[in-house]
């Protein structure tokens, strides 16, 4: 079960942090923060069969939760997420695609600025706007400011480099795999199987967050982490 908190989205939680810890959240809530996106990016598409077109970090407000923590006899205040602002949507069982989920669309929609890669390059756009969406949203809870990317070769990433002491490899596979999905690989990204799709990515952080005493330890930050929060949203 989960009850919204007052309106607090991660930019209040990253602007929090800043002005307690002098830095954006911890690396551990990022994980956890980033596991509870990808499980709720995977049930709007495939389940809701719904794009949401303007997935970002001031549209994900966070609330309290009894199992996102893994615990569910303790009701975490903050260990949740729900996304927000479906005013930009896209019912893609209205689009008359054999397949909704691989249902193509063109134009630059992008709120703020912030077009998706297919954008960039001017090609037709699918799940991959969420996608990027997501990456955004992460990117910002790991390094307080709005994501820039940049080509190299044929592969697009992040212009910041990740942190000599952040857990590369799994951030790694999280931007490399999201920033570089196409529409054509659509099927990879929503179907649970797949190495490349959102549940797959999800379940190898939440491997890497079922080790040691690591839930504990979010446990703990978000408990901690409430104490600064803001208590509305202003």
């Amino acid at each position: 079960t989960a009850g919204s908190l007052s309106g607090i989205n991660l930019v209040d939680v990253v602007n929090a942090n800043k002005i307690n810890g002098g830095g954006p959240v911890p690396e551990l809530i990022a994980m956890h923060y980033t596991t509870r996106m990808l499980s709720h990016i995977e049930l709007l598409h495939w389940h809701g069969k719904m794009l949401h077109c303007d997935v970002k970090p001031d549209n994900w407000v966070i609330t309290a939760s009894s199992t996102a923590c893994g615990n569910s006899d303790m009701f975490v205040e903050g260990s949740d997420l729900m996304l927000v602002d479906f005013g930009r949507a896209i019912d893609l069982t209205a689009t008359n695609s054999s397949d909704p989920l691989k249902a193509l669309f063109t134009g630059n929609i992008a709120a703020d600025g912030t077009p998706s890669i297919a954008m960039k390059e001017d090609r037709p756009w699918g799940i991959d706007i969420d996608t990027y969406g997501l990456c955004a949203s992460t990117h910002v809870l790991l390094f307080g400011v709005h994501m820039e990317t940049e080509k190299r070769g044929s592969r697009w990433g992040l212009r910041k480099p990740l942190r000599r002491y952040w857990d590369k490899e799994l951030w790694n596979t999280f931007f490399d795999t999201l920033l570089n999905s196409t529409i054509d690989g659509a099927e990879d990204i929503v179907s649970g199987s797949h190495p490349n799709s959102l549940r797959s990515i999800r379940k190898m952080f939440e491997a890497h967050l079922d080790k040691s005493s690591r839930r504990a330890e979010i446990t703990s930050l978000l408990k901690h982490q409430t104490s600064f929060l803001p208590k509305k949203k202003k």
